[in-house]
């Protein structure tokens, strides 16, 4: 997940390759004859967004935590992982405020180049945080129940998954239905209006750094993408599915 240039356009490219193991007996082995590594599959998501871009630019380096290891004795198993991780995926679609959020205290969102979530001055000293808003917390967030008009996340697919860091790393699709879904009432008793008045959806991809049970740094891209629309890895029925994959 970073940023590239195309042509002189500041662009944000995430990217994940499928490897595979060459057998010894195959013909392309290297020239020693081992065994060598040969990408079997590419995936992208190009956010073509200067602004976005920019911010990335700007805040220039990935947060330490993102390549610290966990404690060994608190490391867990990959699917413990994927579900803590879904966890959060889960506490947005139709938020209420009512669910098991494992966000840890200090947990910070970075999306789009902006902290929308959380301690500004943990991601970098160069990071922005929400533009004309009070800044909140990870969890203050979710119990607000501001979320309510994301009527569904799915085609929820974890591609990589780093144990020893404590790292789950996601595809998926936000969907905003449009018409009354953008109508809700915060568990506060205010109602409100929020999301887009036509039938929407957002291509995310979404990094989780997960220790002692709970989620603390988050970063995620995203763009609007056509409403409906599937990853291209997945069956119907799966790009359709609320259901984690991993």
């Amino acid at each position: 997940m970073g940023t590239i240039r195309e042509g002189d356009e500041p662009t944000v490219l995430v990217a994940r390759l499928g490897v595979v193991q060459r057998s010894v007996a195959d013909a392309n082995t290297d020239v020693r004859g081992r065994a060598t590594q040969a990408v079997a599959e590419i995936e992208t998501l190009v956010i073509r967004d200067r602004d976005v871009a920019a911010r990335l630019d700007e805040i220039g380096t990935p947060r330490r935590a993102w390549s610290e290891p966990v404690a060994a004795d608190e490391r867990l198993p990959r699917a413990d992982l994927v579900r803590i991780a879904n966890q959060y995926f889960s506490g947005i679609e139709r938020n209420d405020g009512k669910g098991d959020y494992p966000l840890a205290e200090n947990c910070t969102r970075l999306e789009n180049g902006l902290v929308l979530a959380g301690d500004v001055g943990l991601v970098s000293p160069r990071a922005k945080g929400r533009p004309g808003g009070t800044q909140v917390g990870c969890l203050e967030q979710f119990r607000s129940g501001v979320f309510f008009y994301v009527t569904r996340i799915r085609d929820r697919r974890f591609v990589l998954v780093d144990a020893e860091r404590g790292i789950a790393f996601a595809f998926a699709f936000f969907d905003n239905a449009g018409g009354n879904s953008r109508f809700g009432t915060l568990p506060d008793g205010r109602s409100v209006e929020s999301g887009p008045k036509i039938p929407w959806t957002w291509a995310i991809a979404e990094a989780f750094k997960i220790e002692s049970g709970l989620i603390g740094p988050v970063e995620s891209v995203l763009h609007q993408a056509p409403y409906g629309m599937g990853s291209g890895w997945s069956t119907w029925q799966e790009s359709l599915s609320s259901e984690p994959r991993g």
